[in-house]
């Protein structure tokens, strides 16, 4: 079996831990650059439904990345006319009745058929598409963000580019550790980021005591992507993206297979990693970059009045109508990029 095979999903879950280390060792070796640091390398498990993967958990420069196996074919997009959905998932109970229902200027959803077209409009169309094993950072960071270092959470400790640090360290000490009464400090809870306009960005890293700070500067696509070239970097492909995202299963969610979930469902408990170690953004609030200007993943909306049009944003396959002008300055609170290598022979 030659390096790339063993790489491939199918085989990469038939090989022993000694065998999945010897493959990693010649990525290190190959596919990151000799300049940058490797660290915190380990196996992990991971699971969605049912779906494991056991794959390989690091940090290049300090931000988290994972090993995701490649698919020479991986089936992905969507077809409701081929898929089917049940009626009642698109006939349901409005999740925000307050909402006026903007959205029925073009499509009526009390009509099964029209909500089956909206569905088909809005995901990408069915198909096969050859995936590379990639290296693949585990969330999306907001754009122009350049990391600086790590914040300890229970020390205050902070580890990397003081001289920045000291710049935000009596501003970032308050937000993260203000003076509370002892009431408050009950349903206290440390923030999951921190904007600073112009200045930094704080992200807490998931199931971890540790933030990473970056620094925030304005930038462009196209600035973006020369970067990334620069250090041996890609953007992801929408085919990669959306594999990475649900791992080529055939359903709408990667947590759930139908479009209604429980009615008691808590959306926080699906803004953990995936059967890759991957996170992506629930909020609706944000768009994630791709390698073409064209194709944004994600959405910037967070409520809407039917069910069918609230939940689609959050599916694997979900395809907005939205594009980028590669030399605008773009807003970091509303975009992100996640970096990758591609290992191609």
């Amino acid at each position: 079996m030659d390096f790339i095979s063993a790489l491939q999903w199918s085989n990469w879950k038939q090989l022993n831990d000694q065998g999945k280390q010897f493959i990693f060792n010649q990525i290190t070796m190959y596919f990151i650059s000799p300049l940058a640091k490797v660290s915190d390398v380990h196996l992990a498990n991971f699971e969605i439904l049912g779906i494991k993967c056991r794959t390989f958990s690091l940090k290049i420069d300090g931000e988290p990345f994972v090993l995701v196996p490649g698919n020479s074919e991986a089936v992905l997009g969507w077809d409701t006319d081929f898929k089917g959905i049940r009626t009642s998932d698109v006939m349901a109970e409005t999740p925000n009745p307050k909402l006026a229902p903007l959205e029925t200027a073009e499509y009526d959803f009390t009509d099964y058929q029209e909500a089956v077209d909206y569905l088909n409009r809005f995901t990408t169309p069915l198909r096969k598409a050859e995936i590379p094993p990639m290296l693949v950072q585990t969330s999306a960071i907001p754009v122009g963000a350049n990391y600086k270092g790590t914040l300890n959470l229970i020390t205050g400790e902070f580890s990397g580019d003081n001289d920045f640090y000291q710049r935000y360290k009596v501003q970032i000490q308050k937000r993260l550790f203000p003076e509370l009464t002892p009431a408050a400090a009950l349903t206290w809870n440390s923030p999951k980021e921190l904007f600073q306009e112009a200045g930094y960005y704080l992200r807490l890293l998931p199931n971890e005591e540790q933030y990473l700070l970056y620094q925030l500067q304005e930038t462009t696509y196209h600035q973006i992507v020369k970067a990334l070239h620069n250090y041996n970097y890609d953007l992801l492909t929408e085919d990669q993206w959306e594999f990475a995202c649900g791992g080529g299963t055939r359903q709408l969610f990667r947590w759930h297979p139908d479009l209604l979930f429980a009615k008691n469902a808590n959306l926080a408990d699906f803004k953990q990693a995936n059967m890759f170690g991957l996170y992506f953004d629930t909020s609706k609030s944000r768009f994630e970059l791709t390698n073409s200007p064209d194709c944004l993943k994600l959405t910037d909306y967070q409520k809407a009045h039917f069910v069918i049009v609230d939940r689609l944003p959050l599916a694997t396959y979900y395809r907005n109508e939205e594009w980028l002008e590669t030399d605008k300055v773009l807003e970091p609170q509303k975009y992100t990029y996640r970096k990758a290598i591609l290992i191609e022979a």
